[in-house]
């Protein structure tokens, strides 16, 4: 930056702060003219600001002047000291690039001649010496699907993808579209004419799965582009996450496809904004995305010109255009987390002696969240493997920071150890960034970087504590906007909570309930409803409690040896105070007097013996007067001359459990009430009130002028009309929207709820015997006919044991004594109340129950080593292998997917520590409890012991023996990370070619 500019900069910003300082946004004329001479020139050569003005002799001290120039050299110092520094910082930069400039090109140069050959063998047939191979998923010709997960190869989509979970999928019905013959069409030309279907085709054939075809005929005197647009309503909102298309016609045509849950607001499918080519009428085109809710699908489909064109009589032409699907069909779907792909053996054997290197090139698709990780290895004639698979990242991939791009083949040794991380064992190594690294195991061989996996959870089970999300509908939020324009969306809860006196003289009471209420009384709040208001109907409530109730009946109570009196003698009272403010009094049916002290049935009447007296809302004060000339105050004895009888009754009366009359103050989440908590028959309050709005689906929010919906509603548009801030729930009425000041709207939307859940615990049991095994559990003998195990769910919590067993599926095992056969690996569920929950009542939890379940043997099931199971494990995917340096700086805190292997010299000996960012035996995510374990252990909870945490590593560290072959195969591990958006996310590969050398 010149000085002058500089100058410029600093005069112009200090009379914009005094505009600023008025409350004033000028605009760049009236802040030039304010500044007047002062602004330089940035054309011209650089003055001082500081100019000389005389004190004349003997004059007054001119202070203002003084003032002046001394403000006008501090500038002039501050922009020349601001100038010479940048000026110094500029040449140390341009000084140090220089001294760097050698040193980096030079290492660059290094690298590009160490990686000269690899560029080479990155191109097919640069010369004799590389040979190529593809796969392209047409079929599982290629694919050994004995090691593959099921279903990776997507043959409708000629691809690898991760198969759908055992959640299937489930496909949205568009059968109510099945009869419509024809659709509202928009063109992008004017010079177009619709000759309709094409004959023997409608529109509602592409939401059916049959062969029937839609097509529509367009024609025109003109060729080039032309796209059409049309859109269908699904039978109701859904959540979405794939549509699939299948092509009709002779040509291709791009399909573009939005979505929107009101027909008003449009979103793109980001990952295809740009379209989906579609050309075979035997494949189907598969959109994934993240889930979206959807009501509205917008589809447009483009030809880049005519499918045919003919010369009428008179010379023209006339340009034929052929739209149309044979399928469309939408679907909510779930995938694995986790798929391995093996390939058959590719045979090189008549190209090469035996292979040296090999590479892979991929056409990949990677959505945020996903990986693929490619490997390869040699295989002898009977195509098992020579050593270990090689870690490799495709050469058409830009990163560079995984695997090498290439795998050299040499001899190599496989590796495996078991160990046990005692809590005193872990070794903090260093900390970076607040994240301490531990050092848990040492190997005695430096692995090949890649080939080491680490794997952990042996004897525990994997906690997810993770709740699920079900969508809930709030209609008709009324929102004002007469108070401001910012309000807030609002649902209301209903707890019950245990109310506390607030003082000794229990005269009030205090409620904490779990979320703060909506009340400001500057936005027209209100504590309660107003009388006689139902807030079950109200259309527009503006109160923050909607009731609040006593936890218990309104049972009858009655207040015996009552004596009424106005004197002193004998002991009496007038007007009789019940003790409770809260008692129904509707008429005089409700509340009851009866005499005790004689034989003869006498009642008191309301209204000529005494009255309940009332409040001035009409609500009784829980006291009831004796009037006078009622005998109720005394009566002279007949049998006694001058001697007073006051009648001894019993008062019969019904406590109102509706105590929302009482609440009397909001503060925070603290709800009080004028109410004598300790009088009433309990202290449990079941409690109604609006709160902030929590976890709003942002797309699902829907505002209209009017309660409920029908032609005439208005709908307001987000981002035009309002806008929503998901994280305070407020909604802000824009000012140039069409939202009318101080006026009321609607709000329908919906919110994510993760209600009261139960937590699952998985894990994986392996069966090494050849034929399986069969388990009978032990039985209940309480139970008739012994047809049931000794597990006790908790029936109202639906708490569940789960087996997902090979060729078998999921099945309920919760009851079950006889378990089917099972063999290989099989993984359990159990769907249980959190442990923590029950620590202070007699109930356990089922995975408790689980842990410890026996056989009718006897014999502990879920025992690693035991009678059934060889290995019992929590996670059987391993942890992926990273540098030290990448596991520092790159990877999170939390993700405790990765390790690193670090080379350590100490006294001339090289050792390999094993390294992972977490302390081991305290993740969250482990459930380490076993039915066996010695009492030093910690002692048995509920039955169960805790375990220290168990771990396997592999690697493979090289030999100096070469052992070759001329075949190899390939893997990919396709994977999608916990925390991605949508549970349809998919890596994808649609073909690949391993290229391999000598």
């Amino acid at each position: 930056m010149t000085v002058s500019l500089r100058q410029y900069n600093k005069i112009y910003n200090k009379y914009l702060l005094q505009f600023l300082k008025d409350g004033k946004i000028p605009t760049f004329n009236q802040v030039v003219v304010a500044a007047g001479d002062e602004l330089p020139n940035v054309d011209t050569p650089f003055k001082p600001v500081y100019k000389y003005i005389p004190q004349l002799k003997k004059a007054v001290f001119d202070i203002t002047n003084y003032n002046k120039a001394v403000d006008s050299i501090a500038l002039d110092l501050t922009i020349l000291f601001e100038e010479l520094a940048t000026i110094q910082i500029t040449n140390t930069k341009r000084i140090i690039n220089a001294d760097l400039f050698h040193a980096v090109h030079s290492n660059e140069l290094n690298r590009l001649n160490k990686r000269l050959d690899a560029l080479l063998f990155a191109l097919s047939g640069a010369d004799d010496n590389f040979f190529a191979q593809a796969e392209n998923f047409d079929d599982l010709s290629h694919t050994d699907t004995s090691k593959s997960t099921p279903g990776v190869v997507d043959l409708n989509e000629s691809a690898l993808a991760l198969p759908t979970s055992l959640k299937g999928s489930l496909k949205i019905s568009l059968t109510h579209l099945a009869n419509t013959n024809n659709a509202s069409i928009t063109t992008s030309r004017n010079d177009v004419i619709s000759r309709g279907n094409v004959a023997g085709t409608k529109y509602g054939n592409a939401f059916l799965d049959t062969s029937k075809p839609w097509g529509i005929l367009y024609e025109s005197n003109n060729g080039g582009p032309l796209s059409i647009s049309f859109t269908f309503k699904l039978a109701r909102e859904e959540f979405i996450n794939r549509i699939t298309l299948v092509h009709h016609g002779t040509k291709p045509q791009k399909a573009i496809i939005e979505t929107s849950v009101d027909n008003v607001n449009i979103q793109e499918i980001t990952e295809y904004g740009d379209g989906v080519i579609l050309s075979d009428q035997s494949h189907e085109v598969v959109l994934d995305f993240e889930d979206r809710l959807v009501e509205f699908v917008h589809i447009t489909l483009i030809k880049e010109d005519s499918d045919s064109f003919t010369e009428g009589p008179d010379g023209t032409s006339v340009h034929s255009y052929v739209f149309g699907l044979k399928n469309i069909s939408i679907f909510t779907t779930g995938r694995e987390r986790k798929a391995t792909y093996v390939s058959k053996p590719f045979d090189f054997s008549g190209d090469v002696p035996h292979i040296g290197r090999a590479a892979i090139s991929a056409t990949e698709s990677l959505p945020p969240g996903t990986r693929i990780d490619w490997s390869v290895a040699l295989v002898d004639d009977n195509g098992d493997p020579i050593g270990s698979f090689a870690s490799i990242t495709p050469q058409s991939r830009k990163d560079e920071s995984g695997a090498p791009n290439q795998a050299v083949f040499q001899g190599t040794l496989n590796h495996s150890e078991y160990f046990v991380t005692d809590p005193t064992v872990p070794t903090a190594v260093v900390t970076f960034q607040n994240i301490t690294f531990y050092r848990i195991f040492t190997l005695t061989t430096e692995p090949i970087f890649g080939t080491a996996f680490l794997y952990r959870g042996y004897k525990s089970w994997l906690r997810d504590q993770s709740k699920s999300v079900n969508p809930i509908l709030i209609k008709d939020n009324f929102i004002s906007f007469s108070k401001g324009d910012i309000q807030e969306l609002y649902q209301t809860s209903t707890e019950v909570k245990q109310a506390t006196a607030v003082d000794q003289q229990s005269t009030r009471a205090v409620l904490l309930v779990d979320n703060t209420p909506i009340y400001d009384i500057n936005k027209g709040h209100t504590l309660i409803p107003e009388n006689g208001v139902n807030p079950e109907i109200d259309t527009k409530p503006i109160y923050a409690v909607y009731s609040a109730k006593l936890n218990t009946t309104a049972d009858t109570i009655t207040k015996p040896n009552v004596t009424f009196s106005s004197s002193a003698t004998p002991a009496g009272q007038n007007p009789v105070d019940l003790g409770l403010v809260n008692i129904v009094y509707n008429g005089p049916e409700d509340i009851v007097i009866r005499r005790t002290d004689t034989s003869e049935e006498v009642i008191y009447i309301d209204g000529t013996d005494y009255i309940v007296e009332l409040n001035d809302e009409g609500k009784p004060t829980g006291r009831i007067l004796a009037l006078e000339g009622s005998e109720l105050l005394g009566y002279d004895d007949p049998n006694n001359p001058g001697t007073t009888i006051y009648p001894v009754v019993e008062i019969q009366y019904r406590v109102d459990v509706d105590v929302t009359r009482f609440v009397a103050q909001i503060t925070g989440a603290q709800i009080f009430f004028d109410l004598d908590i300790s009088a009433q028959p309990t202290d449990r309050i079941i409690i109604k009130y609006r709160h902030p709005a929590k976890d709003v689906i942002k797309p699902s929010i829907k505002v209209k002028d009017k309660f409920g919906q029908n032609v005439q509603t208005k709908i307001f548009t987000q981002g035009v009309d309002y806008i929503f801030d998901s994280k305070t729930a407020q909604i802000q009425r824009l000012s140039t929207g069409g939202i009318d000041p101080g006026s009321d709207v609607f709000v329908d939307f919906k919110v994510n709820d993760t209600s009261e859940q139960l937590d699952q615990f998985f894990i994986w049991a392996h069966v090494n015997q050849k034929d399986g095994v069969q388990i009978s559990v032990e039985r209940d003998p309480s139970v008739e006919f012994f047809d049931q195990n000794k597990l006790k769910p908790d029936p109202d919590r639906k708490e569940q044991l789960l087996a997902s067993i090979p060729g078998v599926g999921l099945i309920d095992l919760t009851n079950a004594v006889e378990w089917p056969e099972i063999s290989g690996w099989v993984q359990f569920v159990v769907r249980s109340i959190p442990p923590e929950e029950l620590l202070s009542t007699s109930q356990e939890p089922l995975i408790h129950q689980v842990i410890k379940l026996k056989d009718q043997g006897g014999d502990f099931i879920f025992l690693q080593g035991g009678k059934y199971f060889s290995e019992l494990t929590a996670i059987r995917e391993p942890m992926q292998q990273v540098g030290f340096q990448y596991l520092k700086t790159n990877v999170r805190k939390n993700d405790d997917r990765f390790f690193a292997v670090r080379r350590v010299v100490a006294g001339g000996e090289t050792s390999y520590e094993v390294v992972v960012n977490f302390l081991p035996n305290e993740s969250s995510k482990l459930y380490s409890f076993s039915p066996m374990g010695p009492e030093s252990s910690g002692g048995a909870v509920d039955g169960i012991f805790p375990v220290d945490e168990e771990w396997k590593i592999v690697w493979i560290s090289r030999e100096e023996t070469d052992r070759t072959s001329a075949k190899i195969v390939v893997k990919a591990e396709l994977t999608r990370s916990e925390d991605t958006v949508g549970k349809n996310i998919t890596p994808k590969v649609f073909d690949y070619f391993v290229k391999i050398g000598y």
